[in-house]
């Protein structure tokens, strides 16, 4: 039996169930679940062309709508941020877009911050599309940019990496998506570029799978991605049109580099 939470704040929560029987026996029950508490989201569908809020570019050829070229949309709704909306982007031209201020909360021992959104990409073979944070270190002050995480060549699909920021809890911070263009060895490869859509901060609780010795560790994908996710896209979950054309065991969901056809 199955049955929904939804006034539960973010943090670890024990459920205790109890069950009587027709005797009138009683058994107790304990679950410990974990929930999300969100910090941050933006999917952009409130924004125009020409009004970011408080998102910008410092370096031009960031826009915001809807793809017309690969690929062909955005992840939700009718607005996302794309490096270009119509073709690949200019050569010679490194630019971040970067977010409104955002406060990060302090969190505990066992508790993480991830930044997720949802990304799809297509490089020139010497440029890579980095994720930064900026923290605030006076009033008005802030530090260098700092690389997280860097994605190279194709994501071949819409992609849903976790960046950790948990080494910014407490901080106020900027988060910026980094066209990095190789411009000093004179390549002038480019793509399709870096799309970005539904960007979310969130804290988590029970991160780690507590494991006790000679235990398992299953995952069938039934549910979904859940909290595994994909570092560079590529991967996704569904039901095989080609290769085995089936899920193991007649399962319905499993994770594959790609469900119809060549990776």
């Amino acid at each position: 039996e199955s049955f929904s939470i939804t006034t539960l704040s973010g943090g670890t929560h024990t459920i205790i169930l109890t069950a009587t029987d027709t005797e009138g026996a009683d058994g107790i029950d304990r679950i410990t679940v974990s929930v999300e508490a969100s910090i941050f989201f933006d999917d952009f569908e409130d924004y125009s062309e020409y009004d970011w809020g408080n998102w910008y570019a410092d370096n031009g050829i960031w826009e915001l709508g809807t793809p017309t070229s690969e690929p062909g949309g955005c992840y939700s709704g009718t607005k996302c941020f794309a490096t270009e909306l119509d073709g690949n982007y200019a050569d010679y031209n490194e630019s971040r877009l970067i977010s409104p201020y955002i406060q990060l909360p302090p969190i505990g021992a066992d508790d993480e911050i991830h930044l997720r959104f949802r990304q799809w990409a297509a490089f020139g073979s010497y440029d890579a599309g980095r994720v930064q944070v900026s923290y605030e270190t006076d009033s008005r002050t802030w530090s260098a940019w700092e690389t997280q995480v860097s994605f190279t060549n194709s994501s071949g699909d819409w992609a849903y990496p976790i960046v950790d920021l948990s080494a910014y809890a407490g901080e106020k911070v900027r988060i910026a998506f980094f066209l990095d263009q190789d411009t000093y060895r004179g390549n002038s490869y480019v793509g399709l570029g870096w799309y970005i859509d539904d960007v979310l901060i969130e804290t988590i609780s029970g991160v780690t799978v507590d494991l006790p010795f000679g235990g398992t560790y299953t995952k069938d994908f039934e549910d979904g991605w859940g909290d595994w996710w994909a570092n560079n896209g590529q991967w996704v979950i569904g039901l095989p049109t080609s290769g085995p054309n089936e899920c193991y065991d007649g399962s319905s969901l499993c994770a594959a580099t790609k469900l119809d056809g060549n990776y």
